[in-house]
């Protein structure tokens, strides 16, 4: 089975993202009128986490250098994994314990679709990139999250995520 992740949008030419979770390892890829322009190696959900499928939101913002919000959950798995030391409701950008990396891109979901915020994202751990563990969210390396950051037809982008065998 194949997850395919979808950013699609108009600018001049169909530019669309895909994160493809039946591969190993997972890549992201920008592609353009259907050519991939650049491909990204990522860690995406981990395999117990599952997506009702499909769906489609939108992308609303790219932060650079943006703080983490951390949910209960995230808080909580912190302090299990830190002996029990407590996360923030906010970790500042630059932060080691801000997971977003150098940035993110928010992504918004029709209401219900899922009960927590997800993201793509830089991370502050890359031995991550390349394996399906994160909460949800899709991590990137930063550098590679910089230069996807940096392309400004992603403001906006209506977001398509279906499953595909």
């Amino acid at each position: 089975f194949v997850f395919f992740f979808c950013l699609v949008g108009q600018v001049m030419a169909e530019t669309s993202i895909e994160v493809r979770f039946g591969e190993s390892p997972p890549h992201l890829y920008l592609l353009q009128d259907g050519v991939i322009q650049a491909s990204y190696m990522v860690a995406i959900a981990r395999p117990s986490i599952k997506f009702r499928l499909p769906v489609e939101g939108k992308a609303t913002q790219v932060w650079l250098h943006a703080p983490w919000y951390p949910t209960q959950l995230s808080r909580d798995v912190y302090a299990a994994q830190h002996g029990g030391k407590i996360l923030p409701a906010m970790v500042p950008y630059g932060d080691p314990r801000n997971l977003m990396g150098v940035g993110k891109i928010i992504l918004v979901f029709p209401p219900g679709w899922t009960s927590k915020p997800l993201r793509i994202h830089g991370t502050t751990e890359p031995g991550s990139i390349g394996k399906r563990i994160s909460g949800g969210c899709v991590r990137m390396f930063d550098a590679d999250f910089v230069d996807l950051a940096h392309r400004p037809e992603l403001v906006q982008l209506p977001i398509k995520i279906h499953f595909r065998k």
